[in-house]
């Protein structure tokens, strides 16, 4: 499965080829790496990302596509580092404002960017002037009680939310400190946060 995860692309286009719209739906974003969409061709696979050693363009680019967020709010803008994501700055995780975002729409003649990584509590979440969508795929994710979102995508890029409510009897995730004594805790890692809502 590891073997399979090392050439999955990273990111994906949907054009619509009548009004010429295109949307790059990508999980984390572009960060400070990712100019062109071009740069995506440049990763060299299959690749492993080395966290906490990362030394490597190619890995760094990849980091940038899996693991940069949106800054927490559109007042934030330029491009800082994620202390969320990256507290001791090993892997140069990065935080991108409204005005990255339409920086790099500009640049590569895109419409808009469709992302997740983020648990947003009400399954969709929109940043830089809803140039950008966040989605949270997941209901109840962490026991955050979230809703989950998918997206339609029509005709002309015509894009339709659905959102799922959380089962009233559904249970969470296990917690960390409830995995059994049985599994390797060591190699997992604690749910993403919820994104804090910030009023338009």
């Amino acid at each position: 499965m590891n073997d399979l995860f090392e050439w999955l692309p990273l990111g994906a286009i949907i054009q619509d080829k009548s009004t010429n719209h295109r949307v790059f739906c990508v999980h984390g974003g572009f960060g400070s790496t990712i100019a062109k969409l071009e740069d995506i061709e440049k990763i060299n696979r299959p690749f492993k990302i080395n966290l906490g050693g990362i030394n490597d363009q190619s890995q760094q680019m990849a980091m940038d596509l899996l693991w940069s967020d949106p800054t927490n709010s559109e007042d934030m803008v330029g491009m800082h580092p994620n202390t969320q994501r990256d507290p001791t700055k090993q892997n140069n995780i990065m935080c991108y404002g409204p005005d990255q975002v339409d920086k790099f729409l500009k640049v590569n003649q895109l419409s808009m960017i469709i992302r997740s990584h983020q648990n947003v509590i009400d399954g969709i979440d929109h940043f830089a002037s809803r140039q950008l969508i966040t989605i949270t795929s997941c209901c109840n994710y962490g026991g955050f009680e979230n809703d989950a979102c998918f997206l339609v995508v029509q005709k002309k890029l015509v894009i339709s939310p659905k959102i799922i409510k959380p089962s009233k009897a559904g249970t969470p995730w296990l917690a960390i400190d409830s995995v059994p004594d049985t599994a390797d805790s060591s190699v997992r890692r604690p749910p993403t946060p919820a994104k804090q809502k910030v009023k338009d």
